[in-house]
C-alpha cells in the first residue's frame, strides 16, 4: 500500500492542535500548582513534626526534674526518718529503768 501524503493542515486541523495545546498548558499548570500545594502540605507536615517532637522533649524533660525532685524529697524524708529513729532510740535509753511495785494482791 502505498502512503499518502498530508498536504498543509486544515483550518479545523489546527483549531484543534490550538486546542490540544491550550489544554496540555491548562494541565500542565494545574500539575505544578497541584505539586506546589503537595510542597506545602508537606512543609506544613514537616513543621507540625518537629513542633511535635519538639513537645514531647519539652514534657520528657519536665518529666525527668519532677522524679528527680521527687527522688531527692524521698531522700531527705528517708534522712529524717532515719534521724528520728536514733533520736527516738537515744531517748528510750536515756529513760530510767521501771520499777515495778509488788502486786499486793498476789497470793
Amino acid at each position: 500500500m502505498a502512503k499518502v501524503k498530508q498536504g498543509p493542515a486544515t483550518k479545523r486541523q489546527r483549531t484543534m492542535e490550538d486546542h490540544h495545546a491550550k489544554e496540555q498548558d491548562r494541565l500542565t499548570k494545574e500539575l505544578v500548582e497541584e505539586r506546589r500545594g503537595c510542597t506545602k502540605a508537606e512543609e506544613h507536615l514537616r513543621h507540625a513534626e518537629e513542633h511535635q517532637r519538639m513537645i514531647e522533649d519539652r514534657h520528657a524533660e519536665k518529666l525527668t526534674e519532677e522524679r528527680q525532685g521527687h527522688a531527692e524529697v524521698e531522700d531527705r524524708h528517708t534522712e529524717e526518718l532515719a534521724e528520728t529513729d536514733d533520736r527516738h532510740a537515744k531517748e528510750l535509753q536515756d529513760l530510767p529503768p521501771v520499777r515495778h511495785k509488788p502486786n499486793m494482791w498476789a497470793v
